[in-house]
């Protein structure tokens, strides 16, 4: 997780993938995988998805291992990696459809109860894939600040989502990473003329204003 522009889509493109089992990209109304090197898009899948219910059928055939399609043969599906890109957009086609399934204009108390099983059900679920098919699951998510009640004089950055969907996602990642871009003066070893470089930082690990983690014993 972290700002737009800081490294996310491009590090998720370098995650594993082959010819016979490629990278499923979930594009959840983003549209941002311009940034994938054109080494890296031949054995990437990009699927758009527009309306949540969508989901539940790709991960049906995932969970299945193939796919009918409109002549209603059946076709194999394996993928090494799936990529959730974001699940910031994929919360809100969530609360998108449950107003629309209970006819409503505005979230209430029941909604936002349903929105946080919905949660639990998609990364459970995600969790049960990786173990059943082996695949990586990546999710990419913006970032936001929350109050931390515990160290009050500090806010801590989280991923942008229900807070309870936010913890309740970074506590089954085996490693939950901070990308960020950051600038620093150079000088021009020519001209002696100070320079501003953007550098591309990802955060793994314990870190006091950010919710990293890396779950590996600490050697």
């Amino acid at each position: 997780y972290g700002p737009q522009g800081t490294g996310k889509t491009v590090l998720a493109s370098t995650f594993p993938k082959t010819e016979d089992k490629p990278m499923l990209y979930l594009d959840f109304l983003e549209g941002g995988t311009g940034s994938i090197s054109v080494a890296e898009r031949d054995y990437i899948q990009v699927l758009e998805i527009n309306e949540f219910d969508e989901l539940d059928e790709v991960l049906s055939d995932v969970e299945k291992g193939s796919t009918t399609d409109e002549n209603g043969q059946v076709i194999p599906v394996q993928y090494s990696t799936i990529v959730f890109d974001s699940a910031t957009q994929l919360e809100y086609l969530m609360k998108q459809y449950l107003l629309k399934a209970e006819n409503k204009d505005k979230m209430n108390l029941n909604l936002w109860g349903q929105a946080k099983n919905g949660h639990d059900s998609i990364w459970n679920m995600c969790k049960y894939l990786h173990k059943k098919t082996g695949a990586n699951i990546v999710v990419l998510c913006l970032p936001k600040e929350v109050q931390d009640e515990e160290n009050p004089s500090f806010n801590k950055v989280i991923p942008n989502l229900m807070n309870s969907a936010s913890y309740g996602l970074c506590a089954k990642a085996s490693f939950v990473w901070y990308t960020k871009v950051e600038k620093d003066s150079v000088v021009d070893p020519k001209t002696q003329e100070v320079k501003e470089e953007k550098k591309f930082f990802t955060y793994i690990d314990a870190h006091p204003y950010l919710l990293t983690k890396c779950r590996k014993p600490k050697e």
